[in-house]
């Protein structure tokens, strides 16, 4: 692995950056429709859309903060404060889909069988887009600190104050694990067979649901921002402070470890990590307002976007088809960017 960094010519053929916006608030989340349209959840409560004409639509919601959102063919999911889950759709009016036991952060959809999980105060609930709540767990030993649905939908893994609790599809407890330390996010493998969680100490773990097996796969220093596995089962990403660790599994069965160094200030840290849905390619965000793409294909940096805009990024998403990223920044800022990304 190599620590380079290419900045792109604000001038040239090969600056990405093909929009930017300011916003009446921060966005605290973002997502993509399936036909290519970046959606906004705002800290005001507010939902809103970019259109052709590059504008910002705005739509009303229930909640005074939007927390999470999941994209849809042809709109959005966004759930906040209120425990309302609403859709929403272009050039359409809002429409309520469920109702969680309050506070909800944490949203994901099995698009396929059109079933969603939401995780709020101390229930997991799984809901249909068309018919309202199927299922709910209500005791969950604590309140919800992260959650992750296995690429097949047929697992939903969520962490909680105590460890982390597996159920099936339909609701059934699977396994459930309790842990000294507190999960702060969970991510599983695409093809199923790990299952990965920060704990707040900075340990990374990895199971294997299937054996009921666990290890302590790495002791980091410092914060970890999160962990990600690529589209290809083949990476796993890790950051803590300006320093990315990367995974690689590829046949094996113990990874092999890579530490990468951003360059950036010490006083820098990576708060976001995102793969492309379907290559070996990275986008990061940093609390400073840089964002970065790295890409095991030339084994480079780039920095995009902005040299630094001194504001914290606070979302970031890969459209559907992987041809564009969206950033979203604390000071209301937005940016889109597109050639030159893989």
């Amino acid at each position: 692995m190599t620590d380079n960094i290419n900045t792109l010519d604000a001038n040239g053929s090969l600056d990405p950056l093909r929009h930017a916006w300011t916003f009446h608030a921060a966005a605290t989340t973002v997502v993509f429709d399936g036909q290519g349209s970046p959606w906004f959840g705002f800290s005001d409560g507010s939902v809103g859309y970019i259109d052709r004409a590059q504008q910002l639509n705005t739509y009303e919601s229930n909640n005074a903060v939007i927390l999470t959102m999941e994209g849809l063919g042809d709109g959005c999911l966004a759930a906040g404060d209120s425990g309302l889950i609403e859709r929403f759709g272009a050039g359409s009016a809002r429409s309520p889909v469920a109702r969680t036991q309050g506070w909800t952060d944490y949203l994901q959809l099995d698009q396929t069988k059109g079933v969603g999980f939401a995780a709020s105060a101390r229930t997991l609930s799984a809901f249909s887009l068309e018919d309202g709540t199927v299922w709910s767990a209500n005791n969950l030993p604590g309140a919800p600190t992260g959650m992750a649905l296995r690429h097949d939908g047929g697992a939903i893994a969520i962490s909680h104050r105590k460890g982390f609790t597996i159920y099936d599809k339909s609701g059934h407890m699977l396994a459930e694990h309790i842990l000294r330390g507190v999960i702060r996010s969970l991510a599983w493998r695409p093809d199923g067979r790990y299952l990965c969680g920060t704990i707040q100490e900075g340990d990374l773990m990895l199971w294997q649901p299937a054996d009921d097996g666990e290890g302590l796969l790495a002791s980091q220093w410092g914060y970890l921002a999160q962990t990600c596995w690529s589209a290809n089962s083949r990476w796993l990403a890790s950051a803590s402070g300006s320093a990315i660790i990367l995974w690689s599994f590829a046949d094996r069965t113990m990874p092999i470890k890579h530490f990468v160094s951003l360059n950036v200030p010490e006083e820098a840290r990576i708060v976001k990590l995102i793969w492309h849905p379907s290559l070996s390619t990275l986008g990061i965000g940093t609390n400073r307002g840089d964002v970065f793409i790295w890409s095991e294909k030339t084994d480079r940096f780039w920095r995009v976007g902005s040299q630094t805009c001194g504001s914290s990024v606070t979302a970031m998403s890969w459209s559907v088809d992987g041809a564009l990223l969206v950033a979203a920044f604390k000071s209301g800022r937005a940016e889109i960017y597109g050639d030159g990304l893989n």
